[in-house]
């Protein structure tokens, strides 16, 4: 009987232990440099999703910024931050950038 109450208790502890977890799913990040060339185009989108238009590189331009990994999903993000590029065809200010790549295609 004693052992039987042990068991229990253990197995208790065990679901306690997974029911616990924080349910995060793990990634690497690291710094990187992204060039983009000259006559590379990106296209804007709102926050529904809507393209909105185009914006064109007229110069080689080399951005730095952090490299995101998640092997779990066959995910990675590249994110660049205080970019202060001013569009003058379009008058848009490009700050921040990030570009997300599900299985090796850009999302």
């Amino acid at each position: 009987m004693k052992f039987l109450y042990k068991y229990g208790l253990f197995l208790s502890i065990i679901a306690i232990g997974l029911s616990c977890s924080d349910g995060k799913i793990d990634y690497i990040a690291s710094t990187c440099q992204m060039k983009i060339k000259s006559g590379s185009t990106f296209t804007l989108y709102t926050q529904l999703g809507d393209s909105t238009e185009n914006l064109i590189f007229e110069n080689d331009t080399i951005l730095w910024g952090n490299a995101i990994c998640f092997p779990e999903l066959n995910e990675y993000r590249i994110q660049v931050e205080n970019i202060n590029r001013y569009f003058v065809k379009s008058k848009i200010m490009l700050d921040d950038l990030t570009m997300t790549f599900v299985n090796d295609s850009l999302k």
